[in-house]
């Protein structure tokens, strides 16, 4: 992913900015953060831009 960025509504602050990410096949990532700082929010983002087969390539 390239330059992924999230917020709830227009106005609001980011959650998720500017945020690029390479994760290679067989490659295992952990997200470890306190609460409130977006974990679930990015697992939810990367969820829905992985394809269950072959890449995922360009800007999300």
């Amino acid at each position: 992913m390239r330059n992924l960025g999230f917020r709830y509504a227009e106005g609001e602050a980011w959650v998720v900015r500017h945020l690029n990410l390479d994760i290679a096949a067989g490659e295992s990532v952990a997200i470890a953060g306190p609460s409130g700082m977006g974990k679930t929010t990015l697992a939810t983002r990367v969820r829905q831009f992985a394809p269950g087969k072959g890449r995922f390539r360009g800007a999300a």
